[in-house]
């Protein structure tokens, strides 16, 4: 497996418009790092929030831990939706509540 900027590179061209992908790719959050609590204050700034992860791998070998669970904060709090995937990756557009 490459290392995630190649994951990144293939994303991009899988993505479509190339411009567009690698912005929203360049500001996609990293899940290992927030907590609910933060992500809540990130998802509503106004600008679009993209979250690019191995779904898989979040609900597998991050079960019960951090990027697990804002994953499941972000699907369930948040809404989400796919926009498209380049092998196991997902690239997804972060909603603003589900109100």
């Amino acid at each position: 497996m490459g290392s995630i900027y190649e994951t990144w590179a293939h994303a991009e061209r899988s993505l479509g418009d190339l411009g567009r992908a690698r912005d929203r790719l360049s500001k996609a959050i990293e899940l290992y790092e927030q907590t609910p609590e933060t992500l809540a204050g990130v998802v509503c700034k106004g600008s679009p929030v993209y979250v690019f992860v191995e779904r898989e791998n979040i609900e597998s070998q991050w079960a019960g831990k951090a990027p697990a669970a804002n994953f499941l904060w972000l699907v369930n709090e948040a809404g989400m939706e796919e926009l498209g995937e380049e092998g196991t990756w997902s690239l997804y557009q972060v909603g603003c509540g589900r109100g």
